[in-house]
C-alpha cells in the first residue's frame, strides 16, 4: 500500500464523512454543508473567482444561504490578528451554521482561531 494510500485510509478512519478531500470534491461541499444547517458563510480571496462561484452554486444546489454579504475576503499570510477579529465579527454578526475556507494553511488557521473566539 503506497503511502498516499496509507493516508486517504486514515483519515477515512479517522473522520469519516465529516472530512472531503481527493480530486473533483467541490461538487460535495453543498451536501456536506447542508448536513450542518441551512446558512454557511465562504471565507476566501476575490483571486480564487471561479472556485468561489462554483461553491457557492453547489451551496444555493443543496439549499443553502451564503450569508455575509457574498465572499468575506480572507486573511493576510500568517493570519494578522487584525483579519482574524474582523473575521470573528462576521461570524458573530451572521451567526453561519457552518464556514467554508476556500485558501490555504493561513486562511484556514485564521478561521479556526475567528470561530473558537467567536
Amino acid at each position: 500500500m503506497s503511502i498516499v494510500d496509507k493516508a486517504r485510509t486514515m483519515l477515512q478512519e479517522w473522520k469519516g464523512d465529516g472530512y472531503v478531500f481527493g480530486l473533483n470534491v467541490l461538487d460535495s461541499i453543498g451536501t456536506t454543508a447542508a448536513s450542518y444547517g441551512k446558512k454557511t458563510m465562504i471565507v476566501s480571496l476575490d483571486m480564487f473567482q471561479e472556485i468561489n462561484d462554483k461553491v457557492q452554486k453547489t451551496l444555493e444546489d443543496a439549499g443553502v444561504t451564503v450569508v455575509g454579504n457574498g465572499i468575506v475576503p480572507s486573511a493576510k499570510p500568517n493570519a494578522p490578528r487584525e483579519d482574524v477579529s474582523r473575521i470573528e465579527t462576521y461570524i458573530l454578526h451572521f451567526k453561519p451554521d457552518s464556514i467554508v475556507v476556500i485558501g490555504g494553511g493561513s486562511a484556514i488557521d485564521a478561521v479556526k482561531a475567528a470561530n473558537a473566539l467567536s
